[in-house]
């Protein structure tokens, strides 16, 4: 059997990957106890713009989809309203991504329907998932014809980006039923999948193991999309995973941020200066909310945060309770 990786805690096996993708940026990828993580290799200013990136894989978000919000399915940059806009007029981009995900495409009106019937909550969709799948279904193909591979071999080296991206150690997930969302996918992509790629490379790659394994990934590792509406005050969002973004980990006072202009390429960009060999981090959660509900929203990234921000505001936290339970006690009075 072809079988995805559960959980991947040592990523050393993937270190020549990132060595070869930032080769020529100002940080690096290295591991340690906490996992992988991204270093300055030099002295870099505030304002500097570390990388530019596109997403292995992204999808809307149901709110988005629930306002009928038009946008090109291949960028997501916001279109003018116009009747069943499937992409923009002419955009190369948009050709491509016709073809890597031809049943996405097809199918997308139910995908969306279901997941908005199944889940408004949760960040990763039922589209996203059928989208992780066929990018898997395409590499796989491209290994095939390009490097003239075996289809099983062709498979391995395809599940390889994912690979990269560790998942949870668990296998439910809050507003998703995990058997629900194999059935879907099923439904969607087997025929297509056993056509491409045969039997018994489509039974592992269509198999509960490796979706939950795939979502699993795409839950921990995705980054929220927003960019600006066509005639809409508001954003349009979505979400996405991105290789080596993906690799910054998190802070509540972090020295990075990500920025996005008008499609789903992603900016990298420095709000501080960073010395030579300090960690980038970046923060997964509104960084102003209080410690509580932040904290509450990183239980889905599986750590506690223990930043300098959480550290004092947990502190001071301790001593307002004090202050409260000591007013709360009424005084003794000596007889």
């Amino acid at each position: 059997k072809f079988r995805l990786p559960r959980h991947c805690s040592a990523m050393s096996e993937y270190l020549e990957d990132y060595t070869r993708f930032t080769a020529e940026l100002d940080f690096e990828i290295r591991t340690g106890s906490g996992g992988k993580a991204a270093y300055a290799k030099r002295e870099i200013p505030p304002d500097t713009v570390l990388v530019e990136e596109m997403p292995l894989v992204w999808w809307p978000s149901t709110v988005t989809v629930k306002h009928g919000v038009n946008f090109c399915e291949a960028c997501f940059a916001s279109l003018p309203k116009f009747p069943d806009a499937v992409s923009c007029p002419g955009e190369q981009w948009c050709t491509k991504a016709l073809e890597r995900y031809p049943c996405c495409f097809a199918a997308r009106k139910e995908l969306r329907k279901w997941q908005m019937d199944a889940s408004m909550e949760h960040q990763v969709t039922l589209e996203g998932m059928c989208k992780a799948v066929e990018h898997v279904v395409f590499t796989t193909l491209q290994f095939q014809q390009k490097a003239n591979l075996e289809v099983q071999l062709a498979y391995l080296n395809a599940l390889r980006p994912f690979n990269r991206f560790v998942a949870p150690p668990v296998d439910k997930f809050e507003g998703l039923n995990v058997d629900d969302v194999v059935e879907q996918i099923n439904s969607v992509l087997r025929k297509d999948t056993v056509e491409k790629l045969g039997e018994e490379v489509a039974n592992s790659l269509l198999s509960k193991e490796t979706i939950t394994t795939l979502l699993g990934q795409l839950v921990l590792n995705s980054q929220v999309i927003a960019v600006p509406a066509e005639g809409a005050k508001q954003k349009q969002t979505g979400a996405g995973i991105y290789v080596l973004q993906s690799c910054c980990n998190h802070s509540c006072v972090p020295n990075c941020e990500v920025a996005f202009n008008t499609c789903v390429e992603l900016g990298l960009k420095t709000v501080e200066k960073i010395r030579e060999g300090q960690e980038l981090s970046i923060s997964y959660v509104d960084n102003t909310m209080p410690i509580a509900d932040r904290a509450k929203r990183l239980q889905n990234y599986f750590f506690t945060c223990e930043c300098p921000k959480c550290l004092l505001e947990g502190k001071m936290d301790k001593k307002k309770d004090e202050v409260k339970e000591e007013e709360a006690t009424p005084p003794t009075t000596a007889e």
